[in-house]
């Protein structure tokens, strides 16, 4: 799928103090290929929030759209300490966003400095994360690797 890039899109435009439905936007968090992410304050149930945004320019794209609306679909059908809690699958002044739970943590971004860009050493972190993710059972599913890692 070729989509236009995200520079210029409304998204780019949420500043702090702006609305989108009942979330006042607080920070911007990061940005990535479809969007960014902004810290929001929920004012019905006075709690922060994640917003994740669909980029402007990608919400005339059907498939761009479809693809963030499953995200938000598959994110909310698992409940694992682990996985955010999806609580919002909305549109508001021309912006598709899903509202998540916030959590405080490492980016990607700050992972890859940690182990200075090597692939393997990502790729192993990565892994180790995720075998964290799983269940007992499901870990005895799956092999990712022949050391024990949770």
């Amino acid at each position: 799928m070729n989509l236009p890039p995200t520079s210029g899109s409304l998204s780019s435009t949420l500043s702090p103090g702006a609305r989108l439905g009942s979330y006042e936007i607080l920070q911007r968090l990061g940005a990535g290929g479809m969007g960014e992410v902004y810290r929001a304050k929920d004012d019905r149930l006075d709690r922060e929030v994640a917003i994740k945004t669909l980029a402007f320019d990608h919400s005339s794209h059907p498939e761009a759209l479809s693809r963030f609306e499953q995200e938000a679909r598959s994110a909310s059908s698992l409940n694992h300490p682990n996985i955010v809690t999806i609580y919002e699958l909305g549109h508001a002044n021309g912006t598709h966003y899903i509202a998540m739970e916030l959590v405080d943590g490492e980016t990607v971004r700050s992972l890859l400095v940690e182990v200075r860009g090597t692939a393997s050493k990502l790729a192993h972190k990565l892994e180790m994360r995720f075998r964290c993710l799983l269940s007992p059972s499901m870990r005895s599913r799956v092999r990712l690797c022949s050391t024990s890692l949770c």
